[in-house]
């Protein structure tokens, strides 16, 4: 009898102690986890500073080339916002290039990227590259090296182009007056206008900054020179046929030497 109960016994605890290891194996099933959006890791970086009186009454024109597979111009863009925020006089346009470019929601525009090219056989020292800031389409700075960017724009506050008048009419019609350029040999001065988007939020899709959540301001839509333009003209009646979702444009006189004039006009 005494050993049967101590076989009993045995097989008890045995019994309790496979439970026990079957209990503490078994987890619940873990939940499906979720992508959280990547950190830009960008602060502004003239807090305190009154960057409308530095900068002067302008026009000063800044053109930010970037793409969204590009890993630094996630921060060049917000700095491009904030720039804009603070420092009224800058016209500012966001060109997306084709090139480290993301497969889905894209903003590149071929225009832009052609426009990139152009500067590098008109600005000494200027490469293709993102992110890139040009300023009064005379000079080259690494978009992301705000310090770099910041005495580029002081520069350029010291001489700026002047501001072109752009008077309404009907039917998307404006009247422009321009400043005369240095020279009138045919080809060497452009009116360009440059039309823009209403500010976007996107999440990018794949790439290197797949996941971050960022807001683009003043994307270029499209890029037309103005033909019926003729160097030496000191006034031009133009008419701009607004894009989809565009929000203004920006009208340049401009030669190789960089940027006469600008007129920034809301839609």
């Amino acid at each position: 009898m005494n050993s049967f109960k101590f076989f009993l016994t045995i097989i008890v605890l045995l019994a309790t102690g496979t439970a026990a290891h079957a209990i503490a194996v078994i987890k619940p099933e873990a939940p499906a986890k979720v992508p959280v959006p990547k950190v830009i890791g960008y602060a502004w970086p003239y807090a305190g500073r009154d960057l409308a009186s530095e900068l002067g009454t302008g026009p000063v024109v800044a053109e930010l080339f970037t793409a969204q597979g590009c890993v630094f111009c996630p921060a060049a863009d917000q700095f491009f916002i904030d720039l804009l925020a603070h420092a009224p006089n800058v016209i500012g346009l966001s060109c997306h290039v084709t090139y480290r470019d993301v497969t889905k929601g894209n903003l590149s525009l071929k225009a832009c990227s052609d426009r990139q090219v152009g500067y590098v056989s008109t600005i000494q020292g200027a490469g293709v590259f993102t992110p890139q800031m040009v300023i009064n389409g005379n000079s080259s700075s690494i978009a992301s090296r705000f310090d770099q960017v910041y005495a580029a724009l002081k520069q350029a506050a010291a001489a700026p182009p002047a501001r072109i008048t752009a008077s309404a009419g009907a039917d998307h019609a404006y009247k422009l007056d321009l400043p005369k350029p240095a020279t009138t040999k045919p080809g060497a001065t452009e009116l360009v206008v440059l039309q823009y988007q209403k500010p976007i939020d996107r999440v990018i899709a794949d790439g290197i900054n797949g996941g971050v959540n960022n807001r683009y301001i003043r994307v270029i839509s499209s890029v037309h020179k103005i033909e019926s333009w003729k160097p030496g003209q000191d006034q031009a009646d133009i008419r701009i046929q607004p894009d989809e979702n565009a929000a203004g444009a920006v009208v340049l006189l401009q030669s190789p030497q960089g940027i006469i004039g600008a007129a920034d006009i809301a839609f």
